[in-house]
């Protein structure tokens, strides 16, 4: 596989990085927009303990009391919560749904930058006509991912409650067990991709993306093995970094946990994608 190589890829994703980096940081800004906003907008997030709890440390108060004051508010919490979760819920599948649809336009315009050299904003919005197809196989693979962990999971709690294994050995189990749901998954990585790029069907996708990866499956296995914890680390690394900067700036209290993930995906997240596609279009050059 003379195009799926290690320095081709980093060679490939730095040169659409270097001649479409502003388009694409403000994209992902967008994008990563939606999940940043998402905490002031859930109603949860405001659950109040409400004003007893200022009485909680006054000096001299009887132990009963105490106790009632601290069931009183675990009561308004719980009320609180149960009346806003059906809220909380409609607005995360929203936003996942507008962040998924938003994740599409960026997977056009880094194929756009890494096949054609140049890419739009506009493409981000662009999505519409392969957004249901995308859902639909996201859907499908959901089942097949609970499917096979259960498939799997139910048997390992069989053999470990039946053997009496220690939980250090029922862990490594475990770790097989999940090891093997990600070899099963991995051929379905491009799904997306694959829907975007040639316009088809959510059952064409999964086919399309597991003929892709099949042939060279241990290259793109090994890659991602590399590549996702490499990645992973740089955002929490830079997501470190931003934290004690941004504390002196005035945020509201909620959204200052997000910004700096928010700051630190706007530098990492179009490598991220481009990398992907690099790895994508090499894929199909060798099929």
């Amino acid at each position: 596989m003379n195009n799926f190589s290690i320095v081709e890829i980093v060679r490939k994703t730095f040169k659409a990085y270097k001649n479409n980096y502003p388009i694409l940081m403000l994209a992902v800004a967008i994008y990563s927009g939606v999940w940043t906003l998402a905490p002031l907008i859930d109603p949860l997030s405001y659950v109040s303990i409400g004003s007893s709890s200022d009485e909680l440390l006054q000096k001299g108060t009887n132990p009963q009391d105490f106790v009632k004051k601290i069931e009183t508010i675990k009561s308004g919490i719980e009320e609180q919560t149960n009346s806003r979760m059906l809220v909380s819920w409609i607005i995360w599948i929203l936003l996942y749904l507008v962040s998924l649809f938003l994740q599409l336009g960026l997977v056009k315009m880094c194929l756009e930058a890494v096949n054609k050299g140049k890419t739009k904003l506009s493409v981000l919005f662009s999505q519409k006509d392969t957004f249901g197809s995308v859902v639909l196989a996201a859907f499908l693979l959901a089942i097949g991912l609970l499917g096979t962990f259960f498939a799997i999971a139910l048997p390992i709690g069989f053999f470990a409650d039946t053997f009496s294994l220690d939980s250090m050995t029922t862990a490594v189990v475990g770790l097989i067990g999940c090891a093997l749901i990600l070899l099963i998954f991995v051929p379905f990585f491009f799904v997306r991709w694959s829907i975007v790029d040639k316009k088809i069907t959510a059952i064409e996708g999964l086919l399309y993306s597991w003929k892709l990866v099949k042939s060279q499956f241990k290259k793109v296995l090994l890659f991602f093995i590399l590549f996702i914890p490499l990645m992973s680390f740089c955002i929490k690394f830079l997501e470190g970094l931003f934290t004690p900067i941004l504390k002196f700036i005035p945020i509201i209290g909620v959204a200052r946990f997000a910004l700096p993930y928010y700051c630190a995906s706007i530098l990492t997240i179009p490598l991220v994608m481009l990398t992907m596609a690099c790895v994508y279009s090499n894929l199909i050059s060798e099929n």
